[in-house]
């Protein structure tokens, strides 16, 4: 007979974990002083398993499982890539570019514009030989041509998001990083790095469903939320 007690300090996934099947926390427990560590539902706990009947769960085996599963399915380069993409200032920084790049290409084309229009005007009152400035007016107009094919890719690119780049040298390192925090960092960094993306994980033995918030760059801003059916039995893990 196992006779647990609540021990939330010192339990890596304590506050997300959700039965799937009642809807009520899944509380980690330790027992045998100690020795053992599951994470079990509060329905269950409780009133019995005649009001639920999921599982206690191994506290060693929903863990390591669940951080493999975040680093290998959520910290993937594409979605970090995303992410570094919206980082708000790094976005201003590339908004406040692509302005002022746009800015200086309308003053040109307005320049040139205006050189082209006294040059047509100074044909048509005759102080001009069309022979005269025929080579600068197809230099001009060329000109105007590359500018706007210059101003039609600018937009292209900040509207895709093409216009913001990550070095590959500089984002795998960082992937890195991320994951190594995940596996490697103290309970409580562990914890606060996970808090800041997941949003709960539903629990239902075999399976785990995590709900997670990643931002993407997309034009529907409510496009954030990530769903995974993680299967438990699949995990890989000895038992």
């Amino acid at each position: 007979m196992i006779h647990p007690r609540v021990l939330t300090s010192v339990h890596l996934l304590s506050g997300f974990l959700k039965c799937k099947r009642c809807g009520a926390a899944m509380t980690p427990l330790g027992a045998k002083s100690g020795k053992f560590h599951y994470y079990a539902c509060q329905t269950y706990l409780k009133c019995g398993r005649d009001h639920c009947t999921q599982k206690m769960i191994p506290a060693k085996k929903i863990e390591p499982f669940i951080t493999a599963a975040i680093k290998e399915k959520i910290l993937t380069e594409d979605n970090i890539r995303r992410l570094l993409w919206t980082l708000n200032d790094e976005a201003r920084a590339f908004d406040t570019e692509y302005r002022d790049k746009l800015e200086m290409i309308n003053k040109v084309i307005t320049d040139k514009h205006n050189r082209r229009a006294k040059l047509y005007e100074g044909i048509e009152a005759g102080n001009i030989e069309l022979t005269d400035v025929g080579p600068r007016l197809k230099d001009l107009n060329q000109q105007i041509a590359d500018l706007e094919a210059q101003k039609a890719e600018l937009v292209r690119k900040h509207e895709t998001g093409e216009g913001f780049t990550i070095p590959e040298e500089y984002l795998r390192p960082f992937v890195e990083d991320l994951r190594e925090t995940l596996l490697d960092g103290s309970i409580v960094e562990r914890r606060g790095f996970i808090r800041s993306f997941i949003k709960k994980i539903d629990v239902d033995y075999p399976e785990a469903f995590v709900e997670y918030t990643v931002p993407l760059p997309t034009k529907s801003k409510d496009r954030t939320s990530q769903y995974e059916v993680l299967s438990l039995v699949q995990s890989g893990v000895a038992g």
